[in-house]
């Protein structure tokens, strides 16, 4: 599988999953994206984010609220990001830039060294 959501729309399209709680990408080695390069996703009700071992995926399009001095901002209902590997974490384009330091407090897989596949879930642990 290579991109999730296919659109075959060229201009900025918004994806609305106003329920989604949890997204969890694990172990697609193929997944290019999860939406177009044109697209956003959003999730007001997003909690956790989840990805592991999706080196290919180059882009979560996720929409970050704007504050009133046109930065970005987190998803206010975000409590935790878990990545694996760091390296994939730092190499990942976002459409804000400052997206990535807004969501570094979230992300705790990659302060962790640790990754381990416990009960056939992969964590991080310090």
């Amino acid at each position: 599988m290579e991109e999730l959501i296919s659109s075959s729309a060229h201009e900025e399209e918004k994806v609305t999953l106003p329920k989604l709680e949890r997204l969890e990408l694990t172990r697609l080695p193929l997944l290019k994206s999860i939406c177009s390069s044109s697209s956003v996703l959003i999730c007001d009700s997003i909690q956790s984010l989840i990805i592991s071992d999706c080196e290919k995926l180059k882009r979560i399009p996720l929409n970050f609220p704007l504050l009133d001095n046109a930065q970005s901002s987190h998803p206010p209902s975000l409590k935790k990001i878990v990545v694996f590997p760091q390296e994939w974490w730092e190499s990942l384009e976002w459409d804000h830039p400052n997206a990535k330091d807004n969501l570094f407090p979230f992300s705790i897989g990659i302060r962790l060294g640790n990754h381990k596949k416990v009960g056939g879930n992969h964590i991080c642990t310090s």
